[in-house]
């Protein structure tokens, strides 16, 4: 099964390319959508062999409109069972339980600080059972409620820090990576964005991990967010979001095929300079050494025309 994962992360990278996103109607925005819109589950088919996995329908949601955040999620973890894998030596349950209440007790005021630590170890937990259930386990993964309990809780967070594993400086754009598979590979990445209320989670995919984002600036002084991988040419990905204004912050911009020439082990991106270089892994200084000042890659930073070459 893993083989087959890898075939088609193969042919993903191969298919796909560096791309604009000069629509307004593709941008993410700050607008927040009914919660009565929010279709809970999204199944997505990764193979012909019905191998799936299932997702929430992710977006800005007004979690406002419900009258009880613990009866909600009860509702939804009865149909969306967090993937456990050792059922008999695990809390995740009982731990999302309490982090639920936490977070309806400080909605309604009745507790002065957000439970930051408890979302925390919740999302960890979930993420390291859904990875592991989905490398040895059954051939289904159920991410619904883990992605619903982001969601919230990103909408509720007064600040990042403790919901992303890396975030820019202005603590405005972060990332959590949800689990990794048994050899170290990536499974799924997540955004999140500063939004008027809290933050939007944005799932970035499936096969993914975002290892870097950098906030950058051009020379308008207009601010972008760059998500970047690049570990190897397989996992070369990454995603431009633009901060157009305060209240609206958008993707305008993704490459997922890698500049190669010869045998490329890794590469380099110089945000001075906004190029990425042919790279390899200096085990003694731990860390990348480009190979050649030739840039491999260019970014080019201009709103909604931005793109790499």
């Amino acid at each position: 099964m893993k083989i087959k994962y890898l075939l088609i992360l193969i042919v993903l990278f191969m298919e796909a390319g560096c791309h604009h996103k000069q629509s307004s109607e593709d941008s993410d925005n700050d607008s927040i959508v009914n919660i009565r819109e929010m279709g809970i589950a999204d199944t997505t088919t990764i193979s012909d062999d019905d191998e799936r996995i299932v997702h929430a329908k992710m977006g800005y949601y007004d979690f406002d409109q419900i009258e009880n955040l613990v009866s909600f999620f009860d509702s939804i973890l009865a149909k969306h069972p967090i993937p456990i894998w050792l059922p008999e030596e695990d809390t995740t349950n009982q731990k999302v339980k309490r982090c639920v209440a936490r977070i309806e007790a400080y909605r309604k005021g009745k507790a002065q600080f957000f439970p930051d630590t408890l979302v925390s170890e919740c999302l960890r937990s979930i993420s390291f059972n859904t990875a592991i259930v989905n490398n040895h386990g059954p051939e289904y993964t159920d991410m619904v409620y883990g992605e619903c309990l982001m969601m919230c809780a990103a909408f509720y967070s007064p600040d990042i820090t403790y919901l992303v594993e890396m975030q820019t400086p202005d603590h405005c754009a972060g990332i959590f990576n949800y689990g990794t598979s048994y050899n170290r590979q990536p499974w799924w990445s997540y955004l999140f964005l500063k939004r008027k209320k809290g933050y939007e989670a944005i799932c970035l995919g499936d096969f993914v991990a975002v290892r870097s984002i950098f906030q950058l600036e051009d020379a308008q002084k207009r601010k972008y967010y760059l998500c970047s991988d690049n570990n190897t040419s397989l996992e070369f990905n990454q995603w431009l979001y633009w901060v157009k204004g305060e209240d609206d912050i958008r993707r305008v911009a993704d490459c997922h095929k890698a500049p190669m020439e010869g045998d490329v082990e890794s590469y380099y991106f110089d945000k001075n300079r906004l190029i990425w270089k042919y790279a390899i892994w200096d085990e003694t200084k731990k860390q990348l050494i480009s190979t050649s000042d030739k840039s491999a890659m260019t970014l080019r930073l201009d709103g909604e025309r931005s793109g790499f070459e």
